[in-house]
């Protein structure tokens, strides 16, 4: 039974709902694949629970047809049916449509003369990148619209996969030209790094960078001490194909040469099996937490840890990683190998290391204290650039400059 090997610890709501919430979130994101065999012995092991909430958690399951019991045999993930599909869609579509028409009894003859208006400002999100094309002619028919184009991914540059973008060059190229052949058109191009501004050949005057946005948890302690023996670090986040696992992995074991190492893992993916064994195969101590929602608990994690792990392959094309973002909402510096805005970043702000020959080194003999005052650092330059009100400041600002 193919579930995340260290369990997590039950807090704050009964046990049936954490089972029941958990496997379905195992179901719905592929974690546990149709036909599979589903045993409430392991899950009860798993949870630390007795099997009366496993068997309730099932049953709930087995209620909304992702689950199929067979009484006295055994339990297994529900197949997908096409006819479900479409039972689900057409109610969907039913309830869409009435939302519409009791959306439109509310509407004011005031609201109404406001829609028909021409807008002052026009602001779209790419991708989509056809998006730009239309938007192009449309800012053409309307002169004084203000048109903004507001990118937060590169697409299709960031698909992850450096074969098939060869094989499919042809119409990647013609993709991108949706977006690139009409950005001169808008009055105003946002990024979420500088990266895409330079990939993008747009000039100061044109484009505006405005970081990712996130918001610090509140009430959560500050990280007092550090492990002085034991080097804690955590990869934060989905662990997919764009995770540099060999990096990872040569990282922990340069280290534990040195120091003994643990690396928490918080997070789930196709691939956190193969990240595991690479840590463990390397000579340090791997600890599998799997996926946390709850904030608090995920910070009592990081506090113990001196840097977050910001590895990804060479391959993706991304200045600033939301990964990064999250490992400094809660103060934690980064082990990085991302280059332009993050490279830029750690460097002057001193907030982690960029990836080098000798960082297992200088972690080993970095002081605890040292890493603690990194921290602080942190702090100062999330608040100044990624907490939630400076990003809207900026944004709002950028806007109002061409009003």
């Amino acid at each position: 039974m193919p579930i995340p090997e260290r369990p997590q610890a039950l807090q704050r709501q009964s046990a049936k709902s954490v089972v029941y919430q958990t496997v379905c979130d195992w179901i719905i994101t592929g974690v546990m694949k149709p036909g599979e065999k589903i045993l409430d012995s392991e899950l009860a092991s798993y949870f630390n629970v007795s099997r009366t909430p496993v068997r309730e958690a099932l049953q709930l399951l087995q209620n909304q047809k992702l689950v199929c019991v067979i009484p006295g045999r055994t339990t297994v993930v529900a197949d997908l049916d096409v006819e479900d599909f479409e039972k689900c869609y057409r109610p969907l579509a039913e309830i869409d449509a009435l939302a519409a028409e009791l959306a439109c009894r509310n509407l004011t003859d005031a609201m109404l003369e406001e829609l028909e208006q021409e807008p002052q400002m026009v602001v779209s999100i790419l991708p989509p990148n056809f998006l730009a094309k239309y938007l192009a002619a449309y800012k053409r028919r309307h002169p004084d619209v203000r048109l903004v184009f507001d990118i937060f991914d590169l697409w299709p540059e960031t698909f992850p996969s450096s074969k098939m973008k060869r094989l499919l060059a042809l119409p990647f190229s013609v993709w991108s030209g949706l977006r690139d052949h009409h950005l001169a058109e808008a009055d105003r191009v946002l990024t979420e790094c500088h990266m895409f501004q330079e990939r993008l050949n747009l000039s100061d005057e044109q484009a505006h960078t405005v970081f990712l946005a996130a918001q610090r948890p509140e009430g959560l302690e500050d990280a007092q001490e550090l492990n002085a023996e034991r080097i804690e670090l955590c990869y934060l986040g989905a662990i997919n194909n764009i995770v540099n696992i060999p990096a990872i992995a040569a990282l922990a074991g340069e280290l534990s040469q040195l120091r003994p190492v643990t690396v928490h893992i918080i997070g789930e993916g196709e691939r956190r099996e193969e990240l595991v064994q690479a840590i463990r195969d390397a000579g340090a101590q791997a600890e599998f937490h799997g996926a946390i929602y709850d904030e608090a608990e995920k910070h009592r994690i990081l506090t113990r840890c001196r840097f977050g792990l910001n590895l990804m392959r060479d391959s993706v094309c991304i200045g600033l990683t939301m990964k990064s973002v999250d490992y400094w909402k809660h103060d934690l510096p980064v082990i990085n190998n991302i280059p332009a805005d993050s490279a830029r970043l750690v460097e002057a702000e001193r907030i982690g290391l960029n990836l080098a020959p000798d960082t297992a080194k200088r972690i080993a003999a970095m002081p605890a204290e040292e890493c603690l005052a990194m921290r602080k650092n942190v702090r100062r330059v999330f608040d100044r650039c990624f907490d939630l009100p400076a990003v809207l400041h900026e944004y709002d600002a950028a806007l109002r400059e061409i009003v």
